[in-house]
């Protein structure tokens, strides 16, 4: 375990880990979490040739952590769970099959929660042959009847986006999905009903592939935003993954389903030129037009430069940073800074330009 100690209060921190040759590469946002809380990660897979996930503990608090980890397959069943007690200041790396021991269930989809009695710093990657994802962490923040995903891709020959969603409430929901242009308005090219209409049973994991669920056909780029609703006090999670369209997991990421916005958030990555993009998509889900700024700093925290502009309710503000700043072209490292005059979501991507590697950053919000 790594651990970063500070006297500024507003630290602000971005782990990743891949291959040497940065032929695969992850993203994670380790942070201590409150005790006895319960953790959720979605799309955890055991057992199964397509890949495995394994779950990284850290007692990061001055007590041993006591953790329960609870694995529950596609439909909600329970499939498995172990137990184990960490030392203060001490990590345990498991693999997910760990907790199936005892019936060897081989586990396609579904849903992880963790309970600890401590403060504890939680990560996890599935790993697929030739690539990993991050897994999202999930807490109490992350449910919702109501959710977004800022950005989708589809087409193209480069990308495909699938949404991953957990049911966790106690009863059965019906689950609308909209799919929604870069204005806000309803997509207009489906083959298939807008919004999708996904029934739920308590507990049970789905996913589907964008362009599968709305037909998306053609050999152009689809891009939008996704607005996920269910029930009147319906606990929904889950994540939306990028990755490539023709299904050999050459690169993939993930990022969670957004519950609500905020008015100041951080990316603490940023790589233009030398073979990388950097993108950014901001939303404004709210009914009044914001007000917003990015600034964009290097390593050593001085300014390159300011971009402000105004995002209407139901916009989406999708752009490669060399497009905002092209004479910041080999700025590797550094943060980007955004403020909001009403509360939006945001979601950061990065990668190489020959699409061998992408990895995927949330926004850490600020306020």
């Amino acid at each position: 375990a790594l651990r970063v100690e500070s006297d500024s209060a507003f630290l602000e921190s971005y782990f990743m880990r891949g291959q040497a040759d940065y032929s695969s590469l992850a993203g994670a946002f380790p942070g201590a979490r409150p005790g006895e809380a319960v953790l959720l990660v979605p799309g955890v897979m055991a057992n199964h040739p397509a890949g495995a996930t394994r779950v990284n503990v850290a007692a990061s608090g001055p007590e041993n952590a006591r953790v329960q980890m609870t694995v529950y397959d596609r439909e909600g069943v329970l499939a498995g769970s172990l137990e184990v007690e960490i030392p203060a200041g001490a990590s345990r790396s498991m693999d997910l099959a760990a907790a199936l021991a005892k019936t060897g269930q081989s586990l396609e989809e579904g849903h992880l929660r963790l309970l600890s009695d401590q403060s504890v710093t939680v990560e996890s990657s599935t790993a697929w042959p030739g690539v990993a994802i991050q897994n999202p962490i999930l807490d109490s923040d992350n449910l919702s009847g109501e959710l977004w995903a800022p950005h989708f891709a589809t087409g193209a020959g480069a990308w495909e986006t699938s949404l991953h969603l957990v049911n966790l409430s106690a009863e059965p929901e019906e689950v609308q999905v909209h799919l929604l242009d870069e204005a806000g308005h309803t997509y207009a090219s489906p083959l298939k009903a807008n919004p999708a209409v996904q029934q739920l049973a308590p507990g049970q994991t789905w996913s589907a592939a964008v362009s599968t669920l709305f037909g998306l056909t053609g050999p152009g780029l689809h891009s939008g935003y996704l607005h996920i609703q269910g029930g009147a006090g319906a606990l929904l999670c889950g994540y939306i993954e990028f990755g490539d369209p023709d299904g050999l997991s050459r690169y993939r990421a993930a990022l969670p389903l957004l519950t609500g916005g905020t008015r100041a958030m951080l990316f603490p990555h940023v790589a233009l030129g030398l073979g990388y993009y950097t993108g950014i998509s901001l939303l404004n889900p709210a009914e009044t037009e914001s007000q917003v700024r990015l600034d964009l700093f290097n390593k050593q925290g001085g300014l390159t430069g300011t971009v402000e502009f105004a995002l209407a309710p139901g916009q989406k503000y999708a752009r490669l940073l060399d497009e905002l700043w092209p004479s910041a072209g080999g700025q590797v490292g550094g943060y980007l800074a955004v403020t909001a005059s009403q509360p939006i979501l945001g979601y950061q991507l990065f990668g190489r330009e020959d699409f061998e590697l992408v990895s995927a950053i949330p926004a850490h919000p600020l306020d």
